[in-house]
């Protein structure tokens, strides 16, 4: 699947589904990395729905499942379980829809987010991402050689706000394919400050991209953030710059005072439709605030260019 998902990013655009956390956080609780071993039916029914809405590619529970995320839960013994269990699921999903549909291969990503102790700033962030890159490239390599155990398609790192923090999850990976006897192909995508255009970390989206490039990996590009139109200028100045297919999965902009996103799904394709149409684009899909309506949406539009 690791070959045949690089031959097709070349070939068309990948549909990326939305949203995981906030579809499960409506179910309550503070941890939904966990929900991966206590609910995994009400995990398994957010990848059914993003399936079903035609994405291509489908990401784990396994957003905060590292050790130094869970630290706070108190679970960060139980990393190698839940990131096990959020792989097995997706994979499972995945393979269902393709029995129902075999049209085209859906692949699983596994999720890699930001290594973050809930109690530290951004500031010490940037001073761990230099003073503990070890320590760090371990916590990560933890959860991806568990993800790649559970049987994921492709690593997808996420964003990521330091460009040297991006730069230790790369090698983490790399060490995590070495241990587990298996190479899989891996996207890594930023979030930066529309006001800045930077990342938190003050990198420039020139230096994210220098930093990752060496690990070759088989996407790289922007999450999160503001929404598509913030978006946009900077995507098209990566693209320019960068030798890799360009991945763009924003937030459907911004949240109200009741957590709900300003962007419907028509609004949201809308903002993205120039970037898929100046064929920028190698995988596309949804953040915070997404659903699978959007990813509906941009199903249909990228069926009907």
């Amino acid at each position: 699947m690791a070959s045949d998902f690089e031959n097709i990013l070349n070939e068309r655009v990948l549909l990326l589904d939305g949203s995981m956390g906030v579809m499960l956080r409506k179910h309550g609780g503070t941890n939904p990395a966990m929900l991966s071993l206590s609910r995994p039916d009400l995990v398994a029914g957010v990848h059914d729905a993003y399936l079903a809405a035609g994405a291509d590619i489908i990401e784990t529970n396994s957003f905060t499942a590292n050790a130094l995320s869970q630290r706070m839960h108190g679970t960060d013994g139980q990393v190698a379980r839940m990131n096990r269990a959020a792989a097995r699921i997706a994979v499972a999903s995945a393979r269902t829809r393709m029995k129902l549909d075999p049209s085209r291969p859906r692949f699983v990503g596994g999720s890699i987010g930001p290594a973050v102790d809930p109690a530290s700033s951004t500031e010490s962030l940037r001073r761990d991402c230099v003073r503990d890159l070890d320590f760090r490239r371990n916590i990560y390599a933890e959860q991806a050689r568990a993800l790649i155990e559970g049987g994921v398609d492709l690593l997808m790192i996420e964003t990521m706000i330091d460009a040297a923090d991006a730069s230790c999850v790369l090698a983490g990976a790399r060490e995590a394919m070495h241990l587990a006897g298996k190479t899989v192909p891996v996207t890594v995508s930023a979030t930066i400050s529309a006001t800045t255009g930077k990342l938190l970390s003050g990198h420039s989206p020139e230096e994210f991209l220098a930093a990752v490039a060496p690990y070759g990996p088989a996407a790289v590009g922007f999450n999160c953030s503001e929404g598509p139109a913030s978006l946009t200028e900077t995507a098209r100045g990566l693209a320019k710059a960068s030798l890799f297919p360009l991945i763009l999965y924003p937030n459907a902009g911004l949240p109200d005072g009741d957590g709900n996103y300003e962007l419907g799904p028509e609004e949201f394709v809308a903002e993205l439709a120039p970037l898929i149409e100046d064929k920028l684009l190698g995988i596309v899909g949804g953040c915070c605030g997404t659903g699978p309506a959007h990813t509906a949406a941009l199903r249909h539009h990228l069926d009907n260019l």
